[in-house]
């Protein structure tokens, strides 16, 4: 039996149980209207439409960088911080109150919240201080598992650079028999170079990639960026190093910008764009309006053909007090303080991170049928509703 379910300016149709056909739906970055026929939960037809308003459809979206073990801190720290490294003493004060029970109570919070918001891939960074293992990566393993089928889970280690190029051989082999990513905190280190190579070294050992915060803060001679895209260059590690913040390239001369964006390009370094944070500790200072706002030049990066990300970073933590993992808000805040076409740039969200992660999230004929449906007839539409409804689709099939 054939049964029509309508939305108001929307249409879909339940064929049968398996069988489901989308009408005249929008999907971003491809002009036009379409019609998506779906079968035993792949997308069996994706053709051009007569057809609008039938909402827009889109693939679950990717959360690239975020701190599962800091989320939900704020209120209990109390106290705002006014720069960066503020922000790191607040949270390593915090840290008296982590425990298995209390990193796993936030971090399942924080990860329903991000489901019920249509994210469906994560990788999270996670403070690693010392040598020994935080407790913090083996809650995040178990929560890895519980999560699987909903949210595909990436665990990063966040490892300051000194510290990492000391231990970086034991920590790689820890990250390389967790299927987990390589990853440290870079900012005008002495002997950067020396010890950046150290890891480069360990990674290419044991075949695993790396991501890394880079250059987060107002500095001309931050410049890691730099050393990193040599590196991968040197290593041969081309689309396996991704790189987030570079707030320095926001104030350092053009001409070394240009040049440097060119190598990223040329070596496939991904950049990772991560608005909310940034705005908020970049050139903050007690009642002044900022001048300086630490964005990296994405618009110019994508076209040297950078992979570029936009990504949730920090929520309710002492870095970012606010925040709620929704991917659309902060497309939407990444637009307003960047000034892009919103039309150009939805798969920053979507399908750019979760390949760079080694998944699958593309609207293609022949894959499987994992999305989300906006009621909504654009993407202005929907980043100007102040609430707007969708539904979370997976093997073909709505489930909420």
């Amino acid at each position: 039996m054939k049964v029509r379910l309508k939305e108001k300016n929307n249409e879909y149709e339940f064929l049968t149980k398996k069988d489901t056909r989308f009408l005249g739906v929008r999907i971003p970055n491809q002009k036009g209207f379409w019609d998506i026929s779906i079968k035993d939960g792949i997308f069996e037809s994706i053709t051009k439409s007569l057809k609008h308003n039938g909402g827009i459809l889109t693939p679950k979206l990717a959360d690239i960088h975020v701190h599962l073990d800091k989320t939900g801190t704020a209120k209990r720290i109390g106290k705002r911080a006014g720069t960066l490294f503020e922000a790191i003493d607040l949270m390593e004060k915090d840290k008296v109150n982590w425990n298995e029970n209390d990193i796993y109570n936030r971090a399942s919070k924080a990860l329903n919240i991000a489901w019920e918001q249509g994210t469906g891939f994560i990788r999270t960074h996670i403070d690693w201080t010392t040598p020994e293992v935080p407790i913090a990566w083996h809650v995040i393993k178990e929560l890895r598992v519980e999560w699987r089928g909903k949210i595909e889970i990436q665990l990063a280690s966040l490892c300051p650079l000194d510290m990492l190029a000391e231990e970086v051989k034991k920590i790689a082999k820890i990250v390389k028999a967790d299927n987990a990513i390589l990853g440290g905190f870079i900012f005008r280190n002495f002997r950067l170079r020396e010890k950046l190579k150290l890891v480069f070294e360990a990674a290419k050992t044991n075949d695993i990639e790396l991501d890394f915060h880079v250059d987060e803060g107002l500095d001309k001679q931050a410049n890691g960026f730099d050393t990193v895209i040599d590196l991968v260059k040197k290593f041969n590690m081309k689309n396996r190093v991704l790189c987030s913040h570079c707030c320095s390239l926001s104030i350092r001369e053009n001409s070394k910008v240009s040049t440097v964006l060119k190598m990223a390009a040329e070596t496939g370094v991904g950049l990772t764009c991560l608005p909310t944070t940034n705005l908020w500790l970049q050139d903050n200072a007690i009642g002044k309006t900022p001048r300086y706002r630490g964005l990296a030049p994405i618009m110019e990066a994508k076209d040297e053909g950078i992979p570029i990300m936009i990504a949730s970073d920090n929520c309710e933590d002492a870095f970012y007090p606010f925040g709620n993992y929704n991917q659309i808000s902060n497309f939407s805040i990444a637009v307003l303080a960047a000034q892009l076409d919103e039309r150009l740039w939805f798969d920053s969200i979507s399908s750019i991170p979760v390949n760079w992660m080694g998944a699958e999230n593309n609207i293609n004929k022949g894959s499987e049928a994992n999305f989300l449906w906006y009621q909504a007839n654009s993407l202005d539409e929907l980043i100007n509703k102040t609430e707007y409804k969708f539904e979370i689709w997976q093997k073909g099939r709505f489930i909420k």
